[in-house]
């Protein structure tokens, strides 16, 4: 019964590790191809997991044939996942196909006896099943389903970035590493007739986890960049070292004197509580840094919209002196001349690029502007609506307003109003 809890924890461990893994990079990146596929990917394995236990605690052969119908369909699961990780779009009809080809192959193993007959034996870690006669089509399928999926993202490797190369190299080891196991278990073990280890097939998805958690966390596969996902793998790894020193002790249980096993309890202990309080530590400090990270960049995010504002107000404001019938010039609150409409260069008959940035007291040079200057030195807050002839027949209006912002003096424009015509 020992052995059973130990089997059925690892298992629901197992599938809580994958259904975290897709949630999370669905939620990262939900409108990418890429993530969703990996999302219904990694949602197979979490299910695979979940029904494993199942038969350790029912040993009911309609659990038996739910977890092999449920690992028939993985590797069509995977070929999807991995045409989007190559960056390859599936065909439509190649969706179609691959789709009834896992619908056909679920009912088969889960609704009749060609497959899986029956059950001889329940075991701590799995069960001797009695075979039926598509068990060798159905390995062949496994297996040639399962290079596919490989050879997909493997064939693009060599075209592809450093970044993206290894990205998909540290996915390919996971992959290869429970493809290994997964066929030695599900497929030679029972063959050959030995079928002991059959229920923990789905452990080696941690494989997929590990080094997939791992292409994300160095390299940023499928785009995630995320300082709190790095706490909490590596939170994991520590969780899955105290795990392990306690299985180790539950084990040695059966093989010595329960009284030569207390120390060694003791000693797992001290090492899971050192353990326990570093991950605490080295999370908590991610945790602070991933906040820190999110509101940088919501101030540099509200620091850009305001930018592009100013923009637009600036460009709306430009287009309006522009575009405006009296000739504008915009001094700075250092009397610098900052702006000048193009109906103020037609009046004043100067290029606006020999004015700007230079002080007021520039327009003394200009012989003609010479009555403006007067005018505007004798006092920018005195100046409204003061007539000035620039040439014979050529008269002007002249006004000068000041402007503030926030009761803050920000400059002065200087109004010229041709009322030749009038006169």
């Amino acid at each position: 019964m020992g052995l059973n809890i130990f089997t059925i924890a690892i298992l629901l461990f197992s599938g809580l590790a994958n259904l975290f893994l897709a949630i999370y990079v669905y939620r990262k990146n939900p409108q990418e191809r890429v993530n969703k596929y990996f999302f219904y990917f990694d949602l197979f394995f979490s299910v695979w997991s979940f029904i494993s236990p199942l038969v350790t605690i029912t040993q009911n052969l309609f659990w038996v044939r739910a977890t092999y119908s449920m690992g028939s369909v993985l590797p069509i699961a995977g070929i999807f996942f991995a045409y989007s990780l190559a960056d390859k779009k599936i065909d439509e009809w190649i969706k179609i196909f691959l789709s009834l080809i896992g619908a056909i192959i679920f009912i088969i193993v889960f609704s009749t006896p060609l497959l899986i007959k029956g059950v001889i034996s329940f075991s701590d870690f799995g069960y001797e099943e009695k075979l039926g006669p598509l068990f060798i089509p159905w390995g062949i399928y496994l297996v040639f389903s399962t290079l596919i999926a490989l050879y997909i993202p493997l064939r693009v490797i060599k075209k592809v970035s450093e970044q993206r190369k290894k990205q998909i190299l540290y996915y390919l080891i996971g992959a290869s590493m429970f493809s290994v196991w997964a066929v030695t278990v599900s497929i030679i073990l029972p063959f050959l007739g030995f079928a002991k280890l059959s229920n923990i097939s789905p452990v080696a998805t941690i494989f997929m986890v590990c080094f997939t958690s791992y292409a994300i966390i160095k390299y940023h596969l499928m785009d995630i960049k995320s300082l709190l996902f790095q706490a909490f793998i590596y939170s994991l790894v520590i969780v899955l070292i105290i795990a392990f020193l306690l299985a180790m002790v539950f084990i040695s249980s059966f093989l010595f004197e329960h009284l030569l096993v207390w120390p060694i309890y003791l000693m797992v202990a001290v090492v899971s509580a050192v353990l326990f309080f570093i991950g605490r530590l080295f999370f908590i400090e991610k945790r602070d840094l991933e906040k820190a990270k999110i509101n940088l960049t919501e101030s540099l995010k509200n620091s850009e919209e305001n930018r592009v504002k100013a923009e637009m107000e600036r460009d709306k404001t430009a287009t309006i002196i522009s575009n405006f019938s009296d000739g504008l010039i915009l001094l700075d609150n250092k009397g610098k001349i900052f702006s000048i409409n193009h109906e103020a260069e037609n009046i004043i008959e100067l290029d606006s690029k020999k004015l700007l940035g230079r002080p007021l007291q520039i327009l003394d040079d200009f012989p003609k502007l010479l009555p403006v200057a007067v005018a505007l030195n004798a006092g920018l807050g005195n100046i409204s609506k003061k007539q000035i002839e620039l040439a014979k027949d050529f008269i002007v209006e002249l006004s000068v307003i000041p402007l503030n912002l926030e009761q803050k003096d920000i400059g002065h424009l200087i109004v010229l109003h041709d009322v030749s015509r009038e006169k």
